[in-house]
């Protein structure tokens, strides 16, 4: 039996333990369940978690710190080449512990489970799993970060025709992470960029930051910066919000209204071409449901035009395959563009096939596109 077999991994011959082990075995505070597929020992569940956690409260910290290695590493022994299965609860078990010496063995399976994590998508837990890793590695290691990057942001927040990056950052100490700060890139223009070290944004000090949005929320043409904090700290933290004072840079808010597509226009580009600092220039914005862990971008195409007077063209290719071009568009103002009903024959060709209205058919009961 799995009870039996991890008792007899634990070292400690402490009568209190012994007497605890006992209680958690009796009838009434246990039962057991039927095997996992593929598993050969008998499994036990508490009969309530309050009787788990009364039994764990009688033991000193120091004796549920030393509990939790002896839980790892006769875990480690009973499940042999199957520990890969139960990574995510040894990495748990080797946290607890990790005012131990050998703690840092517990790497190995918080990356297991950050990779079994990131396979299903749940991308939030394997963010928990990475830092756990982190956490584990020894202080004294000059490799060790101290801070994990949680999300960025994506935006063009001065205007100037080339996207710029905000990267949210966490402390990684445990369990009262420190205040730390965010990053914020300013695009060159020339594939480089240049971190910002003045402003707010810049040398604000955030707890547990975990996600950050561009938005022009009043509609001046300069995009506004929210962020989220508090994601790891034990108490509340109050959400950022950044009014952009902007510059006399140019600017274009498109916004998109899908008829035969998705009403918000996800998925579809924004092609815009204009000449700015002595160059024609094209940008692709794509409106999306996000672009980084844990944020959701403005559904609308904010683009920044620097000097630029005029766009000369204006693309919409939208999911549906329909596309719309504008010329000599104004710079300067919001935008409303919906889509045209295509009847079939979406990209203009004076041709409707079967694969197109099968497209459409897809896009109207919400599938992919074919």
């Amino acid at each position: 039996m799995l009870a039996d077999r991890v008792a007899a991994q634990l070292a400690e011959p402490q009568a209190r333990s012994l007497s605890l082990m006992k209680k958690s075995r009796s009838p009434q505070n246990v039962y057991s369940s039927r095997p996992r597929p593929a598993e050969t020992l008998e499994r036990y569940d508490f009969t309530h978690a309050l009787i788990r956690e009364t039994l764990y409260s009688e033991l000193s910290p120091s004796r549920q710190v030393r509990l939790h290695r002896q839980i790892a590493e006769a875990m480690e022994h009973v499940y042999g080449d199957r520990v890969a299965e139960h990574a995510a609860e040894i990495a748990h078990h080797y946290h607890r512990s990790a005012t131990l010496p050998g703690a840092e063995r517990g790497t190995r399976y918080a990356l297991l489970a950050a990779r079994h994590a990131e396979r299903n998508t749940a991308f939030a837990d394997a963010a928990a799993h990475l830092r756990v890793a982190l956490d584990l590695q020894p202080a004294s290691d000059p490799q060790r970060p101290r801070t994990l990057a949680t999300s960025c942001a994506w935006g063009d927040y001065n205007n100037d025709g080339f996207i710029d990056l905000y990267v949210n950052a966490a402390d990684l100490a445990f369990p009262v992470p420190s205040r730390t700060h965010n990053l914020l890139y300013r695009n060159n223009g020339d594939g480089t960029f240049t971190k910002v070290t003045d402003g707010p944004v810049a040398t604000d000090l955030t707890v547990g930051s975990s996600g950050a949005t561009w938005g022009d929320y009043d509609k001046d043409g300069f995009l506004d910066l929210f962020v989220s904090q508090g994601g790891f700290a034990p108490d509340p933290q109050t959400n950022l919000l950044y009014h952009n004072d902007g510059n006399g840079n140019g600017w274009l808010n498109v916004k998109l209204v899908g008829t035969v597509s998705n009403r918000s226009g996800i998925g579809a580009k924004v092609r815009v071409n204009a000449n700015y600092r002595d160059q024609s220039r094209w940008q692709v914005p794509q409106i999306s449901g996000g672009d980084g862990e844990s944020n959701q971008q403005a559904l609308n195409a904010a683009l920044g035009l620097a000097d630029a007077s005029t766009v000369d063209t204006l693309r919409v290719e939208w999911p549906s395959g329909a596309v719309q071009e504008l010329h000599n568009v104004a710079p300067r103002q919001f935008l409303t563009i919906t889509e045209p009903y295509c009847a079939g024959d979406c990209d203009n060709n004076g041709l409707v096939t079967v694969d197109k209205l099968l497209t459409l058919v897809n896009i109207a009961l919400g599938k992919s596109r074919r």
